[in-house]
């Protein structure tokens, strides 16, 4: 063998010796961000070893339970303009709704019946929209012994501390993406999401108010995939560590609107399937504990491989205009599949899983 062919061999022997060390870890703690960047810049050759790991971990931590969560929108009037989202503001053919008390009780019965116990409050930007009552909607779901989860603006801490009081367990957030001159191309500049660092301090405010919180940026927004990765990871472990809060992280990744000049994903190549697998592999890896959120986003042969790759959290049915479930509304803030409860429940199953309502 020749020296070039033996020192070849050594690395490569090195890297797999390397990989397997921080694998055998992940089984007992969580990975740094030293070793997730190592997994992240690691050859694809490598992906199927460390989603196995992280279904393993899952199930670990979790059992064989897949928890089911819904969304509930609540308004669709939006102070944004994103480029890549159907509720921005000047969509005109989108329809403009906020509940009233009595129509969100409407779409919490049809939800219960169903027997969701994880719900999910949706709301775009408006600032119209009456806190109070938003207050009235998280205590009507947790009479209802509802988990509770709400996906709205950036609000004050104040609020959050309301909120909490109010009965909500969860606020998620997404990012969007972490890095700031990408983040600001896609929000103009005279909008509300325009402002990066209000966004990134209400994750702060809304772990210090005592909320479990979720995490998570739109893949394909960005060229830099690792980049984004380890943000979103170094943001969740940060929290958590200073306040001992249960993470979740989202998943979301680009879904094209009907009616926004972003047709199309700006950069298709981060977005692959494998590079989604290996992403949603990492966070569980990164915090062994946490939810992850793995939506109708996907198509259901997706979602199949993710429940066997890190994703515990997961929701079937899903309408993203308010009044969907049960007043009959039409519309959508993107593109995305949904399937009954049935149906869901029996395709987990089948992957030998539990799904818990």
């Amino acid at each position: 063998m020749s020296l070039i062919n033996i020192i070849k061999r050594t690395l490569f022997l090195s890297l797999m010796e390397t990989i397997e060390k921080i694998l055998q870890k992940s089984l007992e703690q969580d990975l740094n961000l030293n070793e997730i960047g190592f997994l992240l810049n690691c050859s694809d050759d490598y992906y199927d070893q460390i989603i196995h790991v992280a279904d393993n971990v899952t199930k670990k931590i979790f059992s064989n339970k897949i928890m089911f969560y819904v969304p509930l929108y609540i308004d669709s009037f939006c102070a944004n303009n994103c480029l890549y989202c159907d509720y921005r503001r000047d969509n005109e053919d989108i329809l403009r709704k906020k509940l009233s008390f009595n129509e969100f009780k409407k779409e919490v019965e049809y939800l219960d019946k169903q027997g969701y116990t994880m719900i999910e409050i949706v709301s775009s930007t408006d600032f119209n929209f009456p806190f109070e009552r938003l207050k009235e909607f998280v205590k009507y779901l947790k009479e209802k012994n509802k988990i509770t989860l709400m996906n709205n603006r950036p609000l004050q801490k104040q609020e959050y501390i309301d909120l909490k009081e109010s009965g909500l367990d969860w606020s998620w957030l997404w990012m969007e993406s972490y890095i700031k001159e990408h983040y600001q191309r896609y929000h103009p500049q005279n909008t509300e999401k325009y402002d990066f660092e209000k966004r990134t301090i209400s994750f702060e405010d809304m772990a210090s108010a005592g909320l479990n919180v979720g995490f998570g940026f739109l893949l394909g927004l960005t060229p830099d995939f690792n980049e984004e990765v380890l943000s979103t990871i170094k943001h969740a472990k940060t929290l958590k560590q200073k306040y001992n809060i249960k993470v979740a992280f989202g998943t979301p990744r680009f879904c094209s609107p009907n009616n926004a000049p972003l047709k199309n994903p700006p950069y298709p190549d981060v977005m692959t399937d494998e590079k989604f697998r290996l992403m949603i592999a990492l966070y569980r890896l990164a915090i062994r504990d946490s939810y992850i959120n793995v939506s109708t986003r996907e198509d259901i042969n997706m979602l199949k491989k993710l429940w066997l790759g890190g994703g515990n959290l997961t929701n079937p049915e899903v309408q993203t205009i308010p009044g969907g479930y049960s007043l009959g509304n039409k519309g959508s803030q993107f593109q995305h599949n949904s399937y009954s409860c049935k149906e869901f429940t029996s395709e987990i199953k089948k992957l030998g899983l539990i799904p818990i309502l």
